[in-house]
């Protein structure tokens, strides 16, 4: 070294081949000893470098003399696509012990180039090591061999949230890689993508990588089925679409599709398909699993089974058979009201105020309520089977217990009740009970916690049999076996408060959270969910951080009274849809409805949804993301939404809350302000 040459307490000394300046270096730092002069480089095949004192004595060493690690430590890619350097582990342990050293991760102090590298920095954090992964289960269980296959979910814990995860099926020796998948959290991976082109039939092994770890392995977990080579006899089939509910009063996940075997004879839906409108529209659903559809019977498809999502301003439902020809076409409902079904009745198609999945349509006008009838005594026996109807439906679910409630159309047409129980929704199963026609409601109870029921409620009328609509029920889990990460809210307890669904270029789409209580209030665990379906469960590891050793996967998600929780697209991937309307429901570990939110018709660009004091939603332009809404005068645009004008600054909470007011169409302004938000960027 040169005479005083100077490394200062805690800092560094940097020695580099090109001084600082020269156009061959990658730096952007000064350099405290060029070497340019006497050749100096550092070979790829094998080095030591000594660090020794005046006298000669070795104070330290580098590298152990073998060969370098691959991944272009010391020199630059030949595709500029930078290299990244060797860094010193700590603690500090032996300069020629290979495990002493790592690769870099950080990028300090270079030019354009994307090295790899913390020259005159401290050296890279590496990155926390995950625990390895768990598989609990995975949806769907089975599928034909089929190319474009998607599986819904993986569920499980320890996900790897960064690049390196990796999945796969596997069968023996046979090996099928997805093409595809989003990572929503580290115990949620959704829309997994494969090839099952030739795929052998059978049962196969679904497998989880994380970087660096063993993988997890789900036995036996996706059952391939055969891809018949032809279709099944369909050609006497006349299956139909009964009734379609597009707008449920229960929230859009209860959207239903219900078909109609007009036939005499039972016909497998297997490779038949549904869809809505066609360009455009949700995804083609196709029926890949044997699925029976009785004689004169009903079969209901559910959103959460087909991922059709059918929008409240107007929608039609095509039925295409096994070779995608078009087998009918619903009309174009146009506005759906809520609660009401859309149902072919005596082969029209007419709005009914009660929905009946799995029964005979009844109509109710929505306009005008039908005047009651009393039947003679003898009038409801020379009734038809279809205009009977038993409503099937539960109240007080517990983890053991059930209560099911019906309604009898005509109860004077019934003569003897039966109720069945099924762990599946192709059969009947078992009677459970026989239940006293005068008294509509039964406790079942000694039921397994978090299991899946099927009840359906079967009276006889003369000789035929009424069947009442079949209901699922999934008891509750037992506290003992449900650690849930975070804690069952109240309804109201976090409200949305804003969302950006159409963004301008360069924004991101977001959704805004806000605890209007005055207690700290745990998110963890608690899940968004749009109307398609998608759903983001809510995790610590989507909170901002200081630095890199902040991550903890076990941290809690506290959202502090008067504190906004911002969830932007990247971290959710709920795209928001920019027109045909949307809504959003907020579930708490216990997926019981926190709050809920919608719009209709079209999002405009570079407008905000958000909400007033008087608890109704307005477009603004005005974006306030994890803020306090600003809200003023609201206008009606031509599209009959209300727009909301510019106001400025919000003024501080403490000091003006202003009251919203409603005079002649006229809207008076509030503005919230609240000191700390909560944002993620």
């Amino acid at each position: 070294m040169p005479e005083n040459s100077i490394i200062p307490a805690n800092g560094f000394y940097l020695i580099a081949k090109y001084k600082t300046g020269h156009p061959n270096s990658a730096l952007n730092v000064a350099v405290d000893l060029d070497r340019e002069s006497k050749q100096f480089s550092i070979s790829n095949n094998g080095f030591v470098i000594t660090l020794q004192d005046a006298t000669g004595q070795t104070e330290d060493i580098a590298w152990d003399s073998t060969k370098l690690p691959s991944s272009g430590y010391g020199y630059r890619n030949s595709d500029d696509s930078g290299s990244a350097s060797l860094e010193r582990k700590a603690p500090i342990g032996k300069g020629d012990d290979k495990t002493s050293w790592q690769e870099a991760t950080d990028s300090i102090n270079f030019d354009d180039i994307k090295d790899l590298g913390t020259p005159k920095a401290d050296n890279s954090i590496p990155p926390a090591i995950l625990p390895s992964p768990i598989i609990t289960s995975i949806t769907p269980e089975e599928t034909l061999a089929i190319d474009d296959f998607v599986l819904d979910q993986i569920d499980g814990d320890n996900f790897a949230m960064t690049n390196g995860l990796q999945i796969k099926l596997q069968n023996g020796t046979q090996e099928i890689w997805a093409t595809d998948w989003q990572v929503l959290s580290p115990m949620l991976i959704i829309n997994i993508e494969f090839d099952l082109t030739d795929a052998e039939t059978g049962a196969w092994d679904v497998v989880v990588i994380n970087p660096d770890q063993p993988p997890a392995i789900l036995m036996n977990a996706l059952t391939i089925l055969e891809l018949e080579d032809e279709p099944g006899d369909y050609s006497n089939a006349d299956i139909q679409i009964s009734e379609i509910y597009p707008h449920p009063t229960t929230g859009a996940n209860s959207e239903f599709i219900e078909l109609y075997n007009a036939g005499d004879n039972s016909v497998n839906l297997k490779g038949w398909q549904l869809d809505d409108q066609f360009p455009g529209g949700s995804a083609v659903y196709t029926i890949n699993t044997d699925t029976i559809i009785e004689s004169h019977q009903y079969y209901v498809f559910e959103k959460l089974q087909t991922k059709i999502s059918l929008n409240d301003t107007g929608d039609y439902v095509r039925l295409l058979n096994p070779q995608a020809a078009l087998v009918e076409t619903t009309p174009n409902y146009g506005s759906a009201n809520l609660g009401e079904a859309y149902a072919k009745i005596n082969d029209s198609w007419e709005w009914t105020l009660r929905p009946t999945p799995q029964a005979a349509n009844v109509w109710e006008n929505p306009i005008e309520p039908e005047e009651e009838t009393t039947p003679t005594d003898d009038d409801p026996y020379s009734l038809q089977p279809n205009e009977i109807v038993i409503a099937l439906d539960y109240d007080d679910l517990t983890s053991t217990s059930v209560l099911l409630t019906w309604q009898i159309s005509l109860i004077g047409a019934i003569g003897e009740l039966e109720l069945y129980q099924s762990d599946n929704k192709t059969t009947l199963g078992e009677v459970m009970a026989n239940p006293a026609i005068t008294a509509p409601e039964l406790t079942l109870e000694n039921l397994q916690p978090d299991t899946t029921y099927y009840f359906t409620l079967v009276g006889s009328y003369n000789a035929d049999d009424i069947i009442s609509n079949q209901i699922k029920v999934v008891t509750k889990t037992s506290g003992a076996a449900h650690p849930s990460t975070g804690e069952a809210g109240q309804y109201k307890q976090i409200i949305f408060t804003e969302i950006l669904p159409n963004p301008e270029s360069g924004e991101e789409e977001f959704i805004e959270l806000f605890n209007p209580t005055a207690a700290v209030v745990n998110l963890s665990g608690w899940k968004l969910q749009d109307a398609s379906g998608r759903t983001y469960t809510i995790t610590s590891f989507d909170l901002p951080r200081l630095t890199l050793a902040d991550i903890d996967p076990l941290t809690e998600v506290q959202l502090e009274p008067g504190q906004y929780l911002l969830l932007e697209y990247p971290v959710t991937h709920i795209r928001l849809n920019n027109s045909g309307g949307e809504e959003l429901q907020l579930f708490d570990t216990n997926n019981d409805l926190v709050d809920e939110m919608y719009y209709d018709g079209t999002a405009k660009a570079g407008y905000a949804y958000a909400i007033a004091p008087n608890q109704n939603w307005f477009w603004s332009d005005e974006l306030t993301p994890g803020e306090a809404n600003d809200i003023s005068f609201a206008t009606i645009d031509d599209d009959g939404n209300y727009y909301l004008t510019d106001t400025g600054k919000p003024l501080p909470w403490q000091a003006i809350l202003w009251i919203s007011l409603l005079f002649s169409g006229i809207i008076v302004a509030w503005s919230i302000y609240h000191a700390k938000s909560y944002s993620h960027h």
